[in-house]
């Protein structure tokens, strides 16, 4: 297949015996699911800052719920305060989960989320806001990276087309904090 949307098969069997036969059908039907993704991150009021991941269907693809992880990579040059998990898990690289409202800082960040349903011809917006409480180097930009590094279907009965997934994406973030009283 080379193209999302719903394709149905259909064959017949035929066994004959001497004066004797018998036929049957079988139909099977194939989802095929093409997605894409783009993910941003936007800075208000100095310090506020949303990464968003933005799930969308391609062409005929149908329905389907998918389950996703996202990586943030938090430099040891800034502290930064998770506000609002999203409905998503939130546990650092070695599995232990982080606290809501917690100062952070050097750390692999791993969030997960599950059950997002992407109806057919449409998509989804995820957002992980977060506040930067704190950056030690103001004389250069500060890096934060967020990845998205996983999407699997939950449907055994449908089949992803590539390069959706899994198709890991980058994306860097520079933010130059230039007024410290923006920073609390």
């Amino acid at each position: 297949l080379t193209r999302p949307g719903t394709f149905i098969f259909t064959d017949m069997v035929t066994a004959a015996v001497k004066s004797a036969s018998a036929s049957n059908y079988n139909t099977v039907s194939i989802e095929a699911v093409k997605l894409t993704t783009s993910q941003h991150f936007t800075i208000a009021n100095g310090n506020e800052v949303s990464f968003y991941t933005v799930i969308t269907s391609v062409g005929q693809s149908p329905e389907t719920t998918i389950n996703i992880t996202v990586q943030i990579m938090i430099p040891s040059n800034i502290v930064v305060r998770f506000t609002d998990f999203s409905g998503c898990n939130f546990s650092f690289s070695g599995g232990d989960k982080i606290p809501l409202n917690t100062n952070i800082t050097d750390a692999t960040v791993n969030i997960e989320r599950n059950g997002i349903v992407i109806p057919s011809g449409g998509g989804v917006r995820l957002s992980i806001p977060f506040l930067i409480m704190s950056a030690s180097s103001f004389q250069s930009p500060v890096r934060i990276t967020g990845t998205l590094l996983k999407i699997s279907g939950t449907n055994p009965k449908q089949i992803f087309l590539p390069p959706s997934i899994p198709s890991p994406v980058s994306l860097e973030g520079q933010f130059s904090l230039r007024d410290s009283s923006a920073v609390s």
